[in-house]
C-alpha cells in the first residue's frame, strides 16, 4: 500500500494515505514503520516497463528508497515493495 502511494503521489505538496480494514470503522488500522520513513522528494515521475507477463512501476527517493509494484497480467493482485530504506528505522 505504502510503495503504491509513493509511486502515485510522492512528492505532492499536499497528500496523505488513508489505510483501514474497512470503509467504515478504522479499529484494524495497524500502524507500520514505513509510515515514519523520511523518503525525500521524487527524483522524477514513476517509470513504467514490461518484463515478462508482469507490469513494474518504480519511483526513486532522495533518501535513496525506491518504490516497486508489480502487476501480473490477469491478476488480481500488485504487490509492493520499498527498498533502500535509510537505516535506523
Amino acid at each position: 500500500t505504502v510503495a503504491g502511494y509513493l509511486i502515485g503521489a510522492g512528492g505532492a505538496a499536499h497528500s496523505y494515505l488513508m489505510y483501514g480494514t474497512s470503509w467504515t470503522s478504522d479499529k484494524g488500522w495497524p500502524w507500520s514503520p514505513l509510515f515514519d520513513v523520511e523518503y525525500g522528494r521524487p527524483l522524477g515521475p514513476p517509470t513504467r516497463s514490461v518484463v515478462g507477463n508482469d507490469t513494474v512501476w518504480e519511483r526513486r527517493f532522495t533518501s535513496g528508497a525506491v518504490a516497486t509494484v508489480t502487476c501480473t497480467q490477469g491478476s488480481r493482485s500488485c504487490p509492493g515493495n520499498i527498498t533502500g530504506i535509510p537505516r535506523g528505522l
